[in-house]
């Protein structure tokens, strides 16, 4: 009779909540409104700054929301240059007014590379833009009745997820190329062709088999088993070798910071002087992929010669 009882009452407080929610009206703002509005970028050819075509790349979405009193949607944005790795104050970059909404839906709104390279200021425009640079997005909306939205007032598992969030409140947009995972992904035989300290490394160096996988979240990134042709394990490294990183910026494969091994490991950008040009040479079923990397603890630079299996 007791657990009858109990289950009673709580019946009866759910129902006493729930009528007196709908008797009040001083309700604190945004408990039983709130904003809808949410990006679909469901243009695969936008959902990145096309480095190849840099003047007509553009980055493209539908907006759509069920609210009819949105005064207006601000997207800014900090961007982050790959080449040096410095980034920039938030910038507004786009407005969309509560008008523009038809039928609950603004179709297509477009960011082109033009328009990042002009509110972000960048000196040279469009041509400043380069393989790896980052654009981060925050969303914020504004209410008629004056409350305002962003990515501080929802909770980030709702908030972040790109299927089951109705205010998209941020968003990731890198410049890029397309890439061929199939021709990419596979297993390597990889080999040192180059050093600038032979004495400790000589090569050829033996050669190994690693993997290359796709990786993300960017379209172009993937990761890579070993990239050290297993050098480190004679002075007491790791037997398996030293996962790493790279982008495949249109062809040219760009190796990211992998931690700390025995020093920093990042891309050798140049000058290129005795060591091979980096490339992604796609042109036979055996993928052949250049890359030069810098142990930046011991400064030696390598040559890295992979040729899929």
């Amino acid at each position: 009779m007791k657990n009858i009882s109990y289950k009673f009452l709580a019946v009866a407080l759910f129902f006493g909540i729930v009528l007196s929610c709908k008797e009040e009206s001083n309700l604190p703002g945004g408990i039983l409104t709130g904003v809808n509005a949410r990006a679909v970028f469901s243009y695969p050819d936008n959902t990145y700054v096309n480095f190849a075509d840099i003047n007509n790349a553009a980055i493209k979405f539908d907006l759509y929301s069920k609210n009819t009193d949105i005064s207006k949607i601000e997207y800014s944005g900090k961007y982050t240059s790959f080449t040096n790795g410095t980034t920039t104050a938030s910038t507004l970059v786009k407005t969309i007014q509560g008008s523009d909404f038809k039928g609950g839906k603004v179709t297509g709104v477009t960011f082109s590379a033009t328009d990042l390279a002009t509110a972000f200021a960048l000196p040279g425009g469009v041509a400043d833009l380069t393989g790896g640079d980052v654009f981060n997005f925050t969303v914020k909306a504004y209410l008629t009745d004056g409350r305002t939205f962003d990515a501080s007032d929802i909770a980030p598992s709702i908030g972040n997820s790109p299927t089951t969030s109705s205010f998209t409140s941020k968003f990731t947009a890198y410049v890029g190329c397309p890439t061929d995972i199939t021709a990419i992904a596979g297993k390597y035989t990889l080999i040192m062709t180059y050093t600038d300290d032979p004495a400790d490394f000589p090569t050829p160096s033996t050669p190994e088999t690693v993997t290359i996988s796709f990786k993300g979240p960017e379209p172009f990134r993937y990761n890579i088993t070993e990239i050290t042709a297993k050098a480190y394990v004679a002075f007491g490294g790791q037997a398996a070798g030293y996962p790493g990183d790279f982008y495949d910026i249109c062809g040219t494969p760009v190796l990211l910071p992998s931690g700390t091994q025995f020093g920093t490991v990042v891309n050798y950008v140049g000058p290129v002087g005795p060591f091979s040009v980096a490339t992604i040479d796609k042109s036979t079923a055996n993928t052949h992929i250049v890359m030069n990397m810098w142990e930046t603890n011991n400064d030696i630079k390598w040559t890295l010669d992979l040729v899929k299996q």
